[in-house]
């Protein structure tokens, strides 16, 4: 009898145990949750950090550009194949010799990188045309066009689903657009109405390339390297440039008398763009094309800086509210971005087997 009680009380300790062993587990793993949502909460804030800071440094790039073919514009000179021609020309070189230095290798068939060089080509082409035709304040508001290009191209290409937070996000930053827009709502050069409906054409078209661009990028980039990109960019760019300047532009090279005045605007828009190409797989990496396009909003912001302290030209007070209302929306996007995964990247791009491709998007 004695003998029963004892192991009767020996269960009981062992369930005890038991039960404290799993109390203890059931603890630890809900701090591990707790450690592991603390550590996805920073690395949210860091990429939200370190995505407006380059997204800053990519906006004042791509207005350089702007300030550049604007400058070339007021001279007379109407050649956009030529100024991107030496922008693809140094992509080709300075990555090309890593490149094969390193030996490395295409990981995406290479008519898609041709394809990418194309429509980037073709973009930068009509967008730096239409100063010939329209005037600043359209092809500004008109070029943001690419964000909402660029929600559907992700939404239909990528399949992304985006968040409440991420569509307020863009709307807060239309918003300051269109304030922004109207801020600007100044009398300019006159020009045929003609000439502006072919500027705004010329502009809306390059926004739709300009999104296509950016989402197949973002594809590509989640297979290869910034390298592998900026070279093949560079070499496809190179050649498409180059034929596009021999059919359309060799009349307008030869007219030009080359002087400083002419050389540094065209070296200014090269060097510009050169770094913007440089930046922006990273960028890609780190945030993706929706947030890209909406980071590029805040170039208007320092073009009209450019204005007011190099050019020293009044700004109007909605300036300085749509630089607040664009600040806030970019806030709001990259704080509410979702992380991007690889998912499907392998089948988007890569050779498969036919049962692999069938959920291939690109093939």
């Amino acid at each position: 009898m004695e003998t029963q009680v004892k192991r009767s009380d020996n269960a009981e300790k062992l369930e005890n145990g038991s039960q404290n062993l799993d109390s203890c587990k059931d603890g630890e793993a809900e701090a591990d949750e707790e450690e592991i949502g603390a550590g996805d909460t920073k690395k949210r804030w860091c990429r939200s950090i370190v995505g407006l800071g380059l997204g800053q440094v990519l906006s004042l790039l791509i207005t350089m550009t702007g300030v550049s073919s604007s400058r070339l514009a007021f001279l007379g000179i109407h050649a956009p194949a030529t100024q991107s021609l030496l922008n693809y020309i140094l992509l080709a070189t300075i990555y090309g010799s890593i490149y094969v230095f390193q030996r490395r290798k295409l990981k995406v068939q290479w008519y898609y990188m041709a394809i990418l060089a194309l429509v980037d080509v073709e973009a930068n082409y009509l967008v730096v045309k239409a100063y010939q035709y329209t005037t600043i304040t359209s092809i500004l508001l008109l070029d943001k066009g690419s964000l909402l290009f660029v929600l559907a191209l992700t939404w239909i290409i990528l399949k992304k689903r985006h968040t409440l937070g991420e569509l307020a996000g863009v709307l807060v930053c239309m918003a300051g657009v269109i304030v922004l827009f109207f801020s600007d709502m100044q009398p300019n050069v006159k020009k045929g109405t003609k000439d502006l409906i072919i500027g705004d054409v010329f502009v809306l078209i390059g926004s739709l390339l300009y999104a296509f661009d950016n989402v197949l990028e973002e594809v590509i980039m989640q297979t290869d390297g910034v390298l592998e990109v900026s070279t093949w960019l560079g070499l496809f760019g190179t050649v498409f440039s180059a034929c596009q300047l021999c059919i359309l532009e060799i009349k307008e090279i030869r007219t030009i008398k080359w002087s400083a005045s002419e050389v540094f605007p065209f070296l200014g828009y090269a060097v510009s763009l050169f770094l913007f190409y440089t930046l922006v797989p990273i960028f890609l990496k780190v945030n993706g094309s929706t947030s890209l396009n909406l980071t590029l909003i805040s170039s208007d912001i320092w073009a009209m800086l450019i204005k007011k302290f190099i050019y020293k030209q009044n700004i109007a007070p909605l300036y300085y509210a749509a630089l607040s209302i664009v600040v806030l929306g970019l806030i709001i996007h990259s704080t509410f971005n979702q992380p991007k995964g690889s998912r499907n990247v392998d089948d988007l791009l890569t050779n498969r087997s036919k049962e692999q491709k069938q959920s291939n998007y690109l093939e």
